[in-house]
């Protein structure tokens, strides 16, 4: 049988809540503060014969939306929660409920559901076509002030944004602090800016060919801000190469291209670069000493000098030739060529000799999943963390602006007010990068099948990959650079595939994979 609402007769008083609210911690101590606003709406209360039930507070907009303000989603939820008691908001004016026409209509009609009644002191509502009329025209004209509020501020930044000053939240690696020559300016903050300046610098140059490579990077470098790095957040940081660069630049308001005056931590060129990379326009600023024909330049040093050798095409008679020589204007080899299989094939023998046996690599495998089980584990926990503080975030934001509104010393208020703004930054920050944790998944399982294919058949990797493809070979396969000789071609090189694969998984180097070198005298 359901539980029955207990109905209220006409006789029977009616709780009050107190509804206050302001759009920022500041305005809640001057002029119409939360304060002042209460002291009111007590008073209308106690002449009326009202109980007062709860105050409700708040000092953020909401962009509009009442239930983005945690005092009033509080106060809904409270009234909810208590089904057989009638309840009258109470509340000093009109704007007050809401600034925008959509959500000012809502809101009345989430009211009117609920049974609830509202006074207004500054406003007396009429339940006729022209009272209703009236009220939703006062609630256009707070839409209006909104509006109009939202463009002044839109106009202040563009004119901070104009003069060479960044007017939003400073992006990772700098902060934002006060001068009596500039206002608020963006200063670095080491280590994050210098390992920032390293990354963009890595994938201008190609030192980092694609995004995952500066997220490595980073990772690496344990850089955090905010949280986990993602490639959304990887992204975020190329894009804002040219704020980074020390310059100013705005689009979406039609800021063009203009020098900033905080300090700079790469410079213009490289900005360019990496907007071009992002825009498409070129794939990569490829290095010089890369060529699909020749993967082994700049790998191979020459003997006599220890320089990296260079490569090139040479036309003959009939056909062109491939050669390789070094590239040291003052070494005895400078001006002779090797031709370029005499160093290639050598290379492709060794290769084929690699033959990691099934049962090592599948072991391999299954120590990745487990890694992967553990990251992940620790992923799902850092979520379900994120959300509580989140929680506890509200929770303390919404006590310190009750906290901040009944505070009369001066001191005191100010110091709830540094508080709140310091929590509502970090808020921001939390909700964003929870965000970013519920909708950005790593696809692991395709990123072990590429390993995995990659040490099974290097061979395979070097003879049908890229020239990329061909590098990643040489870099794992081989300890360090190889020597050649043009009498006794390439001394003994170890090959530290086995080594580097274990030591990655964090096992014993395995004795049943082949580590063959090049010896000497093989041209």
């Amino acid at each position: 049988m359901k539980n029955k609402i207990k109905e209220i007769s006409k006789d029977e008083k009616r709780k009050a809540l107190v509804y206050c609210r302001v759009s920022s911690v500041r305005q809640s101590v001057e002029g119409s503060g939360l304060e002042s606003q209460e002291q009111r709406c007590l008073s209308y209360a106690s002449q009326n014969g009202y109980e007062i039930d709860r105050t409700f507070k708040d000092s953020f907009t909401g962009g509009g939306d009442f239930m983005l303000r945690p005092a009033m989603a509080a106060m809904i939820a409270y009234i909810d929660s208590k089904p057989y008691l009638q309840f009258i908001v109470i509340f000093d004016d009109l704007k007050r409920l809401a600034r925008d026409t959509e959500y000012y209509i809502k809101l009345r009609a989430a009211f009117k559901m609920r049974g609830v009644e509202i006074y207004c002191l500054n406003y007396h509502f009429e339940d006729t076509p022209e009272g209703r009329f009236t009220e939703t025209i006062f609630a256009a004209q707070g839409a209006l002030e909104r509006e109009q509020n939202k463009r002044q501020v839109i106009q202040k930044q563009e004119a901070r944004l104009a003069r060479g000053y960044w007017p939003f939240f400073p992006p990772p690696g700098y902060r934002s602090e006060k001068f009596p020559e500039h206002g608020k300016l963006l200063v670095p903050v080491k280590p994050e800016a210098e390992i920032i300046a390293e990354a963009l610098e890595g994938y201008a140059s190609d030192r980092f060919r694609i995004q995952s490579d500066v997220q490595g990077f980073l990772i690496l470098k344990g850089f955090k801000g905010s949280g986990l790095v993602y490639l959304e957040r990887v992204k975020r940081l190329l894009s804002r190469a040219v704020l980074y660069a020390g310059y100013i630049e705005y689009p979406r308001w039609e800021v063009k291209l203009r020098r900033g005056h905080h300090q700079a931590l790469i410079s213009l060129e490289t900005a360019e670069i990496i907007k071009q990379k992002l825009l498409g326009t070129v794939h990569a600023p490829t290095r010089k000493d890369l060529h699909a024909d020749f993967p082994l330049r700049g790998f191979v040093l020459c003997a006599k000098c220890d320089e990296p050798m260079t490569a090139s095409w040479s036309s003959g008679k009939k056909q062109k030739h491939a050669y390789y020589r070094c590239r040291n204007g003052k070494c005895e080899e400078r001006t002779k060529s090797i031709q370029r299989d005499r160093l290639h094939k050598p290379v492709e023998e060794a290769l084929q000799k690699l033959s990691p046996v099934s049962a090592v690599l599948e072991y391999a495998k299954s120590l990745l999943w487990s890694v992967w089980g553990n990251f992940k584990g620790d992923i799902d926990g850092a979520e379900t963390r994120k959300e509580k503080e989140l929680k506890e975030l509200d929770h303390r934001l919404e006590g310190l602006v009750t906290k901040a509104g009944e505070a009369t010393a001066p001191a005191v208020v100010k110091a709830y007010e540094a508080e709140i703004e310091k929590l509502s930054e970090k808020r921001i920050a939390l909700l964003q990068n929870l965000n970013k944790t519920r909708t950005e998944k790593p696809d692991f399982g395709t990123a072990v099948d590429v390993v995995y294919d990659f040490l099974k058949d290097p061979y395979e990797q070097w003879v049908n990959g890229d020239i990329h493809q061909k590098r990643l070979v040489l870099k794992l396969v081989f300890s360090g650079s190889l020597v050649y000789d043009r009498e006794n071609g390439f001394g003994t090189a170890e090959v530290a595939l086995p080594s580097k694969v274990f030591s990655l998984f964090g096992v014993p180097k395995s004795q049943d994979v082949e580590k063959p070198g090049i010896e000497p005298g093989c041209t």
